[in-house]
């Protein structure tokens, strides 16, 4: 569908929604019968009253609520998703376009990102850009975007030369606890398992079917991966098998299909072979 529709249905459809951990209500679409010709039962619809703003991640429809009910629905609670942040650095430029991902002068960046697994219709497709100057200079840029992509929620910041300090870097007051890497993917109506990772370049390279926790998984992250949509395949640092394996209990406990894939020892999902973890991932869930 993946247009504008009548707020009409989705007012009425917040009767059974219930408040995510990511800060936005969830409830059965009711646009999607006429879209597929299915109802929705695995709360699609997801509702920032916030910003008066709904959309349905099955179907594509989305809307404006009436701000008398957004309003409503804010009084029921805090909104405790993870504040915006101002927006890509100063120097951000998009390494995807022609002028940029063709200049001899950055090949050096371009070379580390096809290195680490990431193609150029990733790079599109995922908005990561470089800085070559200011605060975050000779770094690759990964925004980390709330669930419709309008909104920085904060970014990486990779030093590529592998000669500075601090490998990464991020923005003051991102909220890292707050959100997953690539959550949105988290949400696809699929049987193919979403890998979750602990960095943004384990996950890249399996674009757009991995979620990263920005470190290792906290409280919160195990929370909204409870809401998923899909299977999920915990595939953590292969010294970390034994945390995986705990967090794919606690998911099946919350009732999702999940499982987890041991790497070998001192290997991570962006050094073993990417044909081989999905397979692992795909047989850890039917397991």
């Amino acid at each position: 569908m993946s247009e504008r529709v009548d707020p009409g249905p989705a007012a009425d459809a917040l009767m059974g929604a219930r408040r995510s951990a990511s800060g936005w209500w969830r409830a059965n679409c009711p646009y999607c019968l006429s879209a597929s010709g299915k109802p929705d039962r695995r709360q699609s619809l997801g509702i920032k009253p916030k910003i008066s703003f709904f959309m349905c991640f099955k179907c594509g429809a989305k809307g404006r609520l009436p701000d008398a009910l957004s309003r409503s629905m804010l009084e029921k609670g805090p909104d405790e998703s993870p504040p915006p942040i101002k927006g890509p650095p100063d120097g951000y430029e998009p390494i995807w376009t022609d002028d940029v991902w063709t200049s001899l002068y950055l090949e050096t960046p371009r070379a580390y990102l096809e290195r680490r697994g990431v193609s150029r219709a990733i790079a599109k497709s995922s908005r990561i850009g470089i800085a070559v100057d200011g605060r975050y200079a000779s770094r690759v840029i990964v925004p980390c975007l709330d669930l419709d992509g309008s909104t920085w929620l904060g970014f990486s910041a990779r030093d590529w030369t592998d000669k500075q300090e601090l490998r990464y870097r991020y923005p003051r007051g991102m909220q890292r606890a707050k959100f997953l890497y690539n959550q949105v993917a988290l949400y696809t109506e699929t049987d193919a398992p979403v890998i979750i990772v602990e960095g943004v370049f384990d996950a890249l390279p399996y674009w757009p079917n991995a979620v990263a926790c920005l470190g290792k998984p906290g409280e919160l992250h195990e929370r909204l991966m409870a809401e998923a949509s899909r299977p999920i395949a915990v595939c953590l640092d292969g010294d970390s098998w034994e945390e995986g394996f705990i967090l794919s209990e606690k998911l099946k406990l919350e009732g999702r299909q999940a499982g987890y894939v041991q790497l070998p020892p001192c290997t991570d999902p962006n050094t073993v072979d990417r044909a081989w973890l999905m397979e692992e991932a795909k047989k850890c869930i039917s397991n």
